[in-house]
């Protein structure tokens, strides 16, 4: 489970470095092997919402959905 959080942590911060990149960047969204289960349901991603609780040895992301959202995030975090 910790190591599942890391993961939708790294993928968040990186998607949102992706966004703020020049469009020139190095990053491919299109290609990121973790990034196409998070934005393969474009409906879904756009209703999540992630909240980051940072602490002195790390951090933790808590990532919510709608209840009528539920079985296609669980979906989505099995693909993971």
């Amino acid at each position: 489970m910790k190591t599942l959080k890391l993961m939708v942590l790294l993928l968040a911060l990186t998607a949102a470095a992706a966004q703020a990149a020049p469009a020139d960047a190095w990053f491919d969204m299109d290609n990121c092997g973790m990034c196409k289960n998070l934005t393969e349901d474009a409906e879904l991603f756009a209703n999540m919402t992630w909240d980051n609780q940072l602490f002195a040895n790390g951090l933790v992301e808590i990532t919510t959905v709608p209840a009528a959202y539920a079985e296609r995030h669980q979906q989505m975090m099995a693909k993971m």
